[in-house]
């Protein structure tokens, strides 16, 4: 009875331990995905921070140095007529301390006659010369506008830093077009070739490099309409939209000079060379404290600007963080399933070795009172016959059928319990021979005769002669036999009839023994653990029959042990059949070890 109330608390305390498990990872799992979610949150913030202080740190390093060109080129000559010399002299200098000296392919003079006439000067730097020219065919847009040049001083498309030079030519006062004084200008042209393949490509590889190349598609587009690629590099396809990039910003700006057009330098070029000031407006990092407002607003003509467009292989910042935080997702919540897969696993095997404990116990009392009923009744019958109280012949010869009936009994339950031990330890071996089928099913059927007998069972044997010999341990084929016949006596003597069949497959490739009833048979839902060991179904433990729940266990490691299975077919109230097969072609060498 206590065991019975054990058995009612156990399955509500299991419960309750799932239920707080579950309620257990349930917490885990919102708390991980929402500081996984705010990781992400912050990874992004962080990424698109440095996104955009990579993509400034690149603009600037154009930009800065067309800001310190700029500078020499258009401050106000201090001694107008010597224009050649002077922008000589200056961009000299300029090269001089230059980061990129590089970045200037040609310096032009474009002078104005009296009829508006522009006629275009070669200057040589090393000489302060300048001498007459045609206008190439990448300067033709800006003929068109000169003199009056309204434009900014930079030019992106051609691309080229276009200024004027000052006030009327010496001795030459009379209007220009447009009823203004005559006006020069200092176009220096810029290498596109040696900006596009040799210094936008080394500063991507600074400032969004890695050791694997680069991290983004750096891309540059060309001044609008049109906006042509220019250079692009990285692990993506150029985009064909810029709006389409993590960080878009303008290149090519004059950022050091106020707005309007004129002139207004804040570096003479008589005095000492200094960078274009520091801050926001100058494309530097901003102050500590002061935000970052991004690109500023467009000035006048800014609309032509160049364009960096940096985008991240995965599309954009957010999808690679995204892409992170699913990952993440995935691999926590992976361990969590891990971890309730492992503790449920040991709630089961913890359940599994409760429930075998008992099979256990339950074993112990079976086989004890399977071993206590035949003793008793061979030491009652042997007092009997000691005693002297039996004396009629025939009670004499009952007697001692009994005696032996209870013996084999005995013998049987023993057997089967060793053979399981044996199993069990691992050390059970087979020693097969040659062996004669319908021999081993005669000799098992005589040992078992008193006891189908005492039952009431009629048995129907049936063994093919043509049989051929079988590789088998005898004495462990006999076992699996008998327990397959005290199987059918047990719960197949409803029926009063047990056969033995012995044939062969349809291949012929294995001999089938098949012990039969016609009993209740067996319930559904025991038939997947009709071998394991200590199992016993509901009808024997509804019905009161004794046993141990190890001889289809025994059977079963048996049929294993020479190679071959057992199957079992089975409906309800119509009795079963248990098939041992073997196989033919076992050869006589063969040993089978424990499994």
């Amino acid at each position: 009875m206590r065991r019975g109330s054990h058995d009612r608390r156990g399955p509500g305390g299991t419960f309750a331990l799932l239920g707080a498990l579950l309620v257990t990872l349930l917490v885990l799992a919102f708390l991980q995905y929402r500081w996984i979610a705010q990781l992400g949150e912050a990874e992004k913030a962080r990424g698109q921070a440095s996104l955009e202080e990579a993509s400034r740190a690149f603009c600037d390093d154009l930009d800065r140095e067309l800001d310190r060109a700029l500078a020499f080129c258009s401050a106000p000559l201090a001694q107008p007529g010597d224009e050649a010399s002077l922008v000589s002299a200056r961009l000299n200098r300029w090269k001089e301390s230059a980061l990129f000296p590089q970045l200037v392919s040609d310096v032009f003079l474009a002078r104005t006659d009296d009829e508006g006439r522009v006629a275009l000067f070669r200057v040589d730097p090393s000489k302060g010369e300048a001498l007459p020219c045609d206008w190439p065919a990448s300067l033709e847009p800006l003929r068109r506008l000169l003199p009056a040049h309204p434009g900014p001083p930079l030019q992106p498309d051609l691309p080229a830093i276009v200024v004027p030079l000052g006030g009327p030519l010496p001795g030459d006062l009379e209007a220009g077009p447009g009823g203004g004084p005559r006006r020069d200008f200092a176009v220096v042209l810029l290498d596109l070739d040696w900006i596009t393949k040799t210094f936008l490509p080394q500063r991507a590889k600074a400032h969004f490099g890695g050791d694997r190349g680069l991290a983004y598609r750096v891309t540059v587009l060309g001044s609008a309409p049109g906006r042509r690629v220019l250079f692009s590099d990285g692990p993506d396809t150029p985009p064909s939209d810029p709006s389409t990039g993590d960080v878009t910003r303008m290149l090519f700006l004059q950022r050091s000079f106020p707005e309007g057009p004129g002139p207004g330098p804040r570096d003479h070029p008589d005095r000492p060379l200094r960078h274009a000031p520091a801050g926001p407006g100058a494309g530097a990092p901003p102050r500590p404290g002061e935000p970052d407002e991004g690109p500023r607003p467009p000035r006048p003509g800014e609309g032509d600007a160049w364009l960096l467009v940096v985008r991240h292989p995965s599309g954009s910042v957010e999808a690679l963080v995204g892409g992170f935080r699913t990952r993440n997702l995935a691999l926590s919540f992976g361990v969590l399933g891990l971890l309730g897969t492992s503790a449920l696993l040991v709630l089961a095997s913890s359940r599994r070795a409760s429930r075998l404990a008992r099979q256990q116990m339950d074993f112990v009392a079976a086989v004890t009172h399977e071993l206590r009923t035949p003793v008793t009744a061979i030491r009652s019958a042997g007092q009997n016959l000691s005693a002297g109280i039996v004396t009629d012949p025939d009670r004499v010869r009952w007697y001692g059928d009994m005696i032996e009936m209870e013996g084999s009994r005995l013998s049987e339950t023993v057997a089967r319990v060793l053979a399981f031990a044996r199993i069990g330890s691992g050390k059970q071996e087979y020693r097969p021979r040659p062996l004669n089928v319908a021999a081993l099913v005669e000799k098992t059927l005589s040992g078992y005769r008193l006891v189908l007998a005492e039952k009431g069972l009629v048995v129907e044997t049936s063994v093919d002669e043509s049989l051929p010999l079988l590789s088998a341990d005898p004495d462990a084929l006999e076992l699996a036999l008998r327990n397959l016949l005290d199987n059918a006596v047990k719960y197949g003597a409803d029926g009063r009839w047990v056969a033995v069949r012995a044939t062969t497959s349809k291949d012929g490739r294995e001999i089938l023994l098949t012990v039969s009833d016609r009993g209740r048979g067996v319930s559904p839902k025991d038939v997947p653990h009709l071998f394991e060991p200590f199992f016993r179904g509901e009808d024997a433990s509804t019905g009161g029959v004794q046993g141990s729940g190890l001889g289809l266990a025994v059977v079963d490691h048996v049929a294993c042990g020479h190679g071959g299975r057992v199957r079992v077919r089975t409906e309800r109230g119509k009795g079963s059949d248990f098939t041992i097969h073997l196989p033919v072609s076992l050869g006589t060498g063969d040993t089978g070890g424990a499994s």
